[in-house]
């Protein structure tokens, strides 16, 4: 038995390859030609590479709002006129921040910003974790709650807890003693 002869089929299939190898040198070709579309966005990396400046000091000055910028989910996009206002700043002395982040005692994250250099933000974030390890750290925000609300607040948890005579004398107790001396 014999079988049928394919030699036929080979140079069909070679004609094919070629065609398909020209066509994609043409697409190609025509794809370098096609000019970039001036509204696209650029990532952080590309317009970072643009203006020589770090794709993190991008992300992290458009997080802070310094730069214009677009978010699409976790990720930053700049368009043209982004690159442009971010130049422009540039040029007028705008200073990148730096911000400091450090571990609090109760395990979340504290932070400050406006530092110049990321050296010296690096360098106040272990300032403050050596202190809370040394447990000399005191809380910049313990001090945000002032006095009167901190009081009527509290006053207001024991309410319950209290005779009626205790809690018809306490408002006056806070209001000319203890609110004049420590709201000074």
């Amino acid at each position: 038995m014999s079988s049928p002869s394919n030699h036929g089929d080979t140079g069909d299939v070679l004609a094919l390859t070629s065609a398909i190898c020209r066509l994609a040198d043409a697409v190609d070709v025509l794809a370098s030609r096609q000019p970039r579309d001036a509204q696209a966005l650029l990532t952080a990396e590309e317009l970072g590479q643009l203006l020589g400046i770090s794709p993190r000091t991008l992300k992290d000055q458009a997080s802070a709002g310094a730069f214009p910028h677009r978010r699409f989910g976790k990720h930053y996009r700049f368009s043209r006129e982004d690159a442009s206002e971010i130049t422009r700043l540039a040029g007028r002395g705008v200073r990148l921040r730096w911000r400091a982040r450090y571990k609090r005692p109760d395990g979340t994250v504290g932070s400050l910003s406006g530092f110049d250099s990321k050296k010296a933000a690096k360098e106040w974030a272990g300032d403050q974790e050596a202190l809370i390890r040394r447990n000399l750290w005191i809380d910049p925000l313990a001090g945000a709650t002032l006095f009167g609300d901190f009081a009527e607040a509290h006053l207001d948890a024991i309410r319950g807890r209290l005779e009626p005579n205790t809690v018809a004398k306490m408002p006056s107790f806070l209001d000319n003693h203890l609110l004049p001396q420590w709201e000074s």
